[in-house]
Parts: structure tokens; C-alpha cells; sequence
């Protein structure tokens, strides 16, 4: 059978890393996670899972592999956008060295499928280009742009997808399912979610290892990452859904609704460019309400990390125009405000879904003209203008149809589902049956939510 790689996963994944090795492991494939990180391979090695580390050597120049790009992306995802020609050459450095192992790796193994999960850092990227350069199939996974799925692409994930290039013509073929669609709402709206996989036991690794690579970390001078070695483990522990806040107190409509992100989200480091500040974006956006001359207040909906209390104490001085949303009531704001503003929210596509204008700043799946409009920071009030004027229902079905069924796999990253799983399992076995692995019979994979929300059939079984 075929040989599958989890390139560089994260503890924090755990445990849809471990259900889906497993499941592959049981259907006859070799599975090997190999880690970047000496804390995840010593993680992963305590779980039982066939896990390898790469062991950093001396950089070796590889003018065909552009280290720089990916080193720019390190830059970024470490809060420096602008980074200096010192803070490049030191994160180039980090890649280089990573270079001749992995090289001699896919020498060695050339594996058939590589999976990246979640991830969009220079070392997966680097990976990324390996495997392409070797002939070995990728498959990028991610958190889903609405709640209950994951984003699956051969190029990548949010800004990375092959979906951010395609044109409103290239969905003309694609046929809308309005039922299929009405099921997914539902599913949002209701926060219906499938019943979830057991979890296994997590392990913690032995006490010495972490302690002395918590040494080696030390002798560096890094203490956070000697921290991590020591108590990092924990990310893996089960977390739990908190149900939600049964009174719904939101103002009578029209109102709109913006959306912030926490501003170490990877969507605003790589797929935007001097993204607002949260203080700017609240300012901007009450002014283009007053530029429209309505009277509909605007909705902040705050971002997960919290709000700073400069963003608070705006608020509070624009409490005439401006209102916080609590978190547990966003889907029904999203579905009942007139337009949606945000920079690249994923829950943009919830607008989508429920047929509310969307304005964004940024780069993402979601950006299709004619569906969703982009505009410009200074202009939102004009952008807005635009959203609520052009409608294209027609288009926008053909879009979602094709980004919920065939874009996403619906299954919950943090909350996995036996039928999520053997979508995983089944684009994993398709691709591999491209390559001339010895065929097997696909395992039985329904999209759409949860039975009994879901469409009396998937899109695309006619």
C-alpha cells in the first residue's frame, strides 16, 4: 500500500492525528510523522505513533529551493512583517539546515502522499515544495471556514488555496444545491454537531527526555522553549464545548456586524498587507455607517484572544452607534445583520451561507466578485454601497455548493466524527489509487452536517 507523511504536526492536533493515522495503519498504509520540533517527536514517539525527527545539520546553499520566500513567511507568522536583513538571514538559516535531512529523507522513503495539517510556517512549506520536487501528491488540511468543518487543497489552506485564484466563470459548470445549503444554515444556526470519536489516553512523554531537552533549550538561552519542552505536551489534553448563552440580546434590526481577528492570526500575518488595527477598524467602520447616513448600529464582534481596553474604552465612547457582541450569539447576528465587515474572518462564508452582504479586506477562499465584496479601509462606506446593491443569488449557490461539498470535508478538527474521518480516509485513498496504489473499495463518505439536518442527498450523487 501507499506510504503516508504528517509533515511537522503539531501537538495540538493530536488527537485528529492519532484517529486518522490509525485508521490508515489499519487499511494496510505505512504512516510516518516526521517532526521539525525534538518536543513533538518526543510526544508522538510516547503515543506509540512511527514518529522520526529531522536533526538540524550544516546549511548547504540549494539555489533551486527559495528558502527566502519561506523564511519571509517564518518572519511574519513571528509578528516581524517588516524584519530586518539580520532577522532574514537568521530565519534562513533555521530552513537551511533542515534542507539536506529532509532531501535525504524522501531519497530514502519517497513517500506517496504528504499531509500538512494546519500549518503554513517555512518548514511546511519547505516540505511543500520537497514533495512536489520529488513527485510525491500533497494534501494541505485546515480548520474549515464554518464551524464543523476543515478545509482540504493540494496548494493550501485560507490564503494559500487554489481556490483564492478562481474566477466567478470557472463555477458556471458547477450545478447549485439550494437543499444542500438550507441543511448546512440549519447546521450553523443551530450548532448541531456530530456525536464525537473517543478519545485515547495522552501519554506524557518520559519525564528525562523532556527534561533534557529542556537542558539543551537552557544551555541556549531559550527559556520559553525550554518551558515548552517541559509542560508542552499539555496542548494535546481533551478540550470541552461550552454551551452556549441561551438569552440572545441583540438590537432590533438593520444593523451591521464587524468582525475582528486576533492580530497573531496567520490569516491577517500572510494574507493581508498592514492589516487596520482593531482601535482603526472600529473607527473607520462606525464613520462609513454615519457616511451612509443610517441610523443602524454597528455590532463588534470581539476577537478570540479579547480586546485590549483602549479598544474598550472606544467602544464606550462610541456607545451611541457601537455595540459588543458576545461571542455565543455571532451566527444569529451574522444571519440577521444587513452586511458583515471584516478583514478575512472565516465566519465570512456564514454570511455567504446566510445570504448577508459580506465586505472584506483580505485575501481568502471566500473572495469571488459577484459573491463577496473587497474593499479598501478608507472606503468601506462605498464597498458596503456596493455589497448591498449588487446580488447575484445565482452565483453565489454555485459557489457555496462547490466550497461546502467539495472544499471542505465536514468534520470537526477538534471534535472528529466517523463519517468526517472516512472523508479523510477517502481523499487519502483517491489519490493514492491516481498514483496506480493498489486499488481498494472507497470507504462510504456523506457531505452536509449531521442526519437529520443534512440534504436527502450529498451534491454531485446524481
Amino acid at each position: 500500500m501507499g506510504l503516508i507523511l504528517f509533515a511537522a504536526p503539531g501537538i495540538e492536533q493530536f488527537h485528529l492525528h492519532e484517529q486518522l493515522g490509525r485508521r490508515l495503519m489499519q487499511a494496510e498504509h505505512r504512516l510516518i510523522l516526521l517532526s521539525a520540533d525534538p518536543k513533538n517527536h518526543v510526544f508522538y514517539q510516547a503515543q506509540g505513533l512511527p514518529s522520526r525527527l529531522l536533526k538540524a545539520q550544516r546549511h548547504c546553499s540549494h539555489p533551486r529551493i527559495p528558502l527566502e520566500e519561506f523564511a519571509v513567511l517564518d518572519c511574519k507568522l513571528a509578528g516581524l512583517p517588516h524584519p530586518s536583513l539580520k532577522q532574514l538571514r537568521q530565519a534562513r538559516t533555521k530552513l537551511e539546515r533542515l534542507v539536506d535531512p529532509i532531501l535525504r529523507f524522501f531519497e530514502v522513503e519517497l513517500p506517496d502522499l504528504v499531509l500538512i495539517h494546519q500549518n503554513r510556517g517555512g518548514v511546511h512549506r519547505l516540505m511543500h515544495f520537497i514533495a512536489r520536487e520529488f513527485g510525491s501528491q500533497v494534501l494541505h488540511i485546515g480548520k474549515g471556514l464554518i464551524p464543523g468543518t476543515m478545509q482540504w487543497n493540494e496548494e493550501g489552506i485560507d490564503g494559500d488555496s487554489s481556490a483564492c485564484r478562481r474566477s466567478a466563470r470557472e463555477y458556471r459548470a458547477q450545478r447549485g444545491d439550494e437543499a444542500f445549503l438550507a441543511s448546512a444554515l440549519a447546521a450553523v444556526l443551530g450548532e448541531a454537531q456530530a456525536p464525537p470519536l473517543a478519545r485515547r489516553r495522552v501519554h506524557s512523554p518520559d519525564l528525562w527526555d523532556r527534561v533534557l531537552l529542556a537542558g539543551r533549550y537552557l544551555l541556549r538561552g531559550s527559556l520559553g522553549s525550554a518551558r515548552e519542552a517541559l509542560i508542552g505536551w499539555r496542548e494535546a489534553l481533551a478540550t470541552y464545548r461550552h454551551p452556549a448563552d441561551s438569552l440572545v440580546d441583540l438590537p432590533e434590526p438593520p444593523f451591521f456586524l464587524l468582525m475582528l481577528q486576533d492580530p497573531n492570526c496567520p490569516r491577517l500575518q500572510l494574507d493581508t498587507v498592514e492589516p487596520p488595527s482593531h482601535d482603526v477598524f472600529i473607527a473607520k467602520a462606525s464613520a462609513a455607517l454615519d457616511e451612509l447616513e443610517t441610523d443602524a448600529r454597528l455590532l463588534v464582534l470581539p476577537p478570540e484572544c479579547g480586546l485590549k481596553s483602549s479598544t474598550r474604552q472606544l467602544i464606550t465612547q462610541l456607545e451611541d452607534r457601537v455595540e459588543l457582541l458576545h461571542p455565543t450569539h455571532a451566527n444569529l447576528a451574522i444571519a440577521m445583520s444587513s452586511a458583515v465587515i471584516t478583514i478575512n474572518h472565516p465566519m465570512g462564508l456564514v454570511a455567504l451561507l446566510a445570504d448577508t452582504a459580506l465586505v472584506h479586506l483580505g485575501r481568502s477562499p471566500y473572495e469571488v466578485r459577484g459573491v463577496s465584496e473587497r474593499g479598501l479601509v478608507d472606503d468601506l462606506a462605498a464597498a458596503i454601497r456596493r455589497s448591498l446593491e449588487h446580488e447575484t443569488p445565482s452565483l453565489r449557490t454555485r459557489v457555496l455548493t462547490r466550497m461546502l461539498a467539495f472544499d471542505h470535508v465536514w468534520c470537526d478538527p477538534e471534535f472528529p466524527d466517523t463519517n468526517g474521518m472516512r472523508g479523510l480516509l477517502q481523499e487519502i485513498e483517491k489519490r493514492l489509487n491516481q498514483i496506480q496504489i493498489k486499488p481498494r473499495k472507497l470507504v462510504t463518505y456523506r457531505a452536509g452536517p449531521v442526519w437529520p439536518l443534512a440534504s436527502t442527498a450529498p451534491p454531485g450523487s446524481e
